[in-house]
């Protein structure tokens, strides 16, 4: 693959970073989606499941195991989240630099 191929894909790598974001944005935006998962899974189960951490009842070696996974798997969607989101920022300025890369080189005669 000779530099122009690799500086296409790369364009054509960060487009599909860029996408997904868009698309995590659209998702973000949606009613249904802010109630369901981010006021009914990031705040109200969150809470839940802190809450139960303490409760007397749910000190068994089995439910806490439970609990700590329920939280860690909000986290861990989060986190995921904030991948899309950071791949997106990283590709914009990646693309941006391509692009001009790509001109430079067809300015230059190399295409």
């Amino acid at each position: 693959m000779n530099e122009v191929e690799e500086i296409e894909v790369s364009i054509e790598n960060c487009k599909a970073s860029i996408e997904m974001d868009d698309a995590l944005g659209r998702l973000w935006a949606q009613p249904d989606f802010k109630k369901v998962i981010i006021e009914g899974y990031f705040k109200d189960y969150a809470v839940d499941m802190v809450t139960a951490k303490s409760n007397p009842g749910c000190q068994t070696e089995v439910i806490q195991a439970a609990i700590v996974k329920s939280i860690d798997g909000i986290g861990t969607l989060r986190q995921f989240f904030s991948k899309i989101e950071k791949e997106a920022q990283m590709s914009r300025t990646a693309m941006a630099d391509s692009e001009e890369e790509l001109e430079a080189l067809r300015g230059a005669g190399a295409i």
